[in-house]
């Protein structure tokens, strides 16, 4: 029962014109209000806390003026019981004056919805004494549920973003990096502190630095929202790998990238392999130079775009003398030597622009873009002499041999690369008809 003291206090309250006006104050609340004796028994409640008190009971009608707070919070059971613990003896250290307030969040859910309550305590002081406490409940289910939406939501990126199998990474502005997930870690072989002292280009292969620059300004500049380029990287050892990134922004409340979000997968493997099927269906095996295909396609891109900008084009087509005799008397062993090193030797002559294609056998042909004739002409007899004054060492034998080359150049009219490989083949077989180991230029009356 409540104690006699604040019994009689409430009492007099009661007959008090200004209880009315308090009562009416405290039921306005949206709070649940609930006044205790020193005992913790209930001798006052407001509207909202009988209302709550309801729906805890399943809409059965309960008189809580009486009845002991902390004897209900002690035998409470399920989920909540450790918090109700927790609030009976919160409450009882404001009852004795240990404590100038008390304050908890807690669930107290209904059958029907789960809720939760920040649960606030002061004593209520008589003549200054402590004469019981008033408690309120603050109802903050919104807010808890939105931090657990929150939680969850965190949970999950901070889940995805630690156990994704390829590097992510969060990167600022700056370009630094301020979060890097293992597998990035693993991909470049330094440790998390040591990427977050670093800057994002800091791994980037210096001869793809300019173009990965270029993505990530627009990127600031919010003219791109994401970019995804493959590049190469280096790794804490030096050795260069293939990546392929995927960079978006997380932009501020004004629009502006907060910070960047970077995935990095590791295509090393992949570029490789993708890099030694195109070297096998574009190189020849023998001599490491085009292919018949590869040449052609290369001869098919030069010739239109010399076309276009009105440069000079010249094409030789180059023959190894007497070959047949080289396999007949040496063998096919020392044919295929013969053909190694002519290769070697035009490319020695040649410069970086150029292309040589092995054509078929020992008939290769050779592309001078931006080229006249002139010039076309000393670098075919620079291949010819050199070629002449080469004496390949078989082992048991010495082998010797010469080339003839056909010349042509681009003309006005040409339609095609056939137009020209076919003056320079006709060029080449004036060469060979005429005492061969020489270059001769087509002209009409060839």
């Amino acid at each position: 029962m409540p104690s006699s003291r604040l019994q009689r206090t409430m009492a007099t309250l009661q007959a008090n014109e200004g209880y009315l006006v308090f009562k009416q104050l405290i039921d306005s609340l949206m709070e649940h209000v609930v006044i205790l004796d020193t005992d913790g028994t209930i001798v006052a409640v407001n509207k909202a806390w009988i209302d709550f008190s309801l729906r805890n009971f399943g809409g059965k009608t309960c008189n809580m003026e009486g009845i002991n707070y902390l004897s209900v919070c002690e035998h409470a059971t399920g989920p909540a019981s450790r918090e109700a613990t927790a609030v009976a003896n919160g409450l009882r250290d404001v009852l004795c004056g240990k404590f100038l307030e008390f304050r908890i969040e807690y669930p107290c859910h209904s059958p029907t919805e789960k809720r939760w309550f920040l649960l606030h305590a002061a004593p209520l002081m008589i003549d200054a004494n402590i004469q019981g406490a008033v408690v309120f409940h603050i109802p903050v289910t919104e807010r808890m549920e939105a931090e657990h939406a929150l939680l969850q939501s965190e949970t999950r990126f901070t889940n995805a973003f630690n156990y994704a199998p390829i590097g992510m990474a969060l990167v600022s502005p700056e370009g630094r990096f301020l979060k890097v997930n293992p597998s990035l870690c693993d991909m470049f072989g330094y440790s998390a502190s040591e990427l977050e002292s670093m800057r994002f280009w800091d791994l980037t292969h210096a001869e793809d630095l300019d173009a990965s620059h270029s993505h990530f300004q627009a990127l600031l500049e919010n003219r791109v929202k994401s970019y995804r380029l493959e590049k190469r990287y280096v790794v804490k050892d030096g050795t260069p790998i293939w990546g392929r990134v995927n960079v978006s922004a997380a932009p501020d409340t004004d629009g502006r990238p907060l910070h960047l979000v970077a995935q990095i997968e590791d295509i090393d493997r992949q570029k490789k392999l993708e890099q030694e099927l195109t070297h096998l269906a574009t190189t020849d095996p023998l001599t490491g130079v085009c292919n018949r295909r590869h040449f052609l396609a290369r001869a098919d891109e030069e010739f239109y775009r010399s076309k276009r900008y009105g440069t000079p084009l010249s094409f030789l087509m180059a023959d190894i003398d007497h070959f047949k005799n080289i396999n007949d008397r040496y063998g096919h062993a020392a044919g295929d030597m013969v053909i190694k090193e002519f290769s070697k030797i035009m490319w020695a002559c040649l410069r970086q622009s150029d292309t040589i294609g092995r054509l078929g056998g020992e008939e290769f042909g050779i592309l001078l873009p931006e080229t006249v004739v002139s010039d076309a002409l000393g670098i075919a007899q620079r291949i010819i002499n050199a070629m002449a004054q080469t004496v390949f060492d078989q082992g048991n034998c010495t082998v010797s041999a010469t080339v003839s080359i056909g010349i042509a150049t681009l003309r006005e009219n040409d339609v095609s690369i056939a137009d020209l490989s076919k003056r320079a083949d006709d060029a080449l077989y004036t060469a060979k008809n005429t005492g061969r180991n020489r270059a001769t230029v087509f002209r009409e009356k060839d």
